[in-house]
């Protein structure tokens, strides 16, 4: 399960980056708009524009040497 890494990171970027978990059960819409299909999915935004996109469960680290 991604959720605890994805806490874990909002915690320590606290201030630095904005976290934002989306149900796409009830946001069909917004996952169409972003071609999610897949769960988990992260994806990371940089003004406003995707920068990386991660699809399926990875380590904490991983995230972390995107996030710099």
């Amino acid at each position: 399960m991604v959720a605890p890494t994805i806490e874990e990171l909002a915690a320590e970027y606290e201030g630095s980056v904005t976290v934002a978990k989306v149900d796409i059960d009830s946001e069909s819409d917004l996952a169409n708009r972003y071609g999610i299909s897949s769960i988990p999915t992260v994806v990371l935004f940089e003004n406003g524009a995707e920068v990386h996109r991660f699809i399926g469960v990875r380590p904490k680290e991983t995230y972390k040497a995107k996030l710099g």
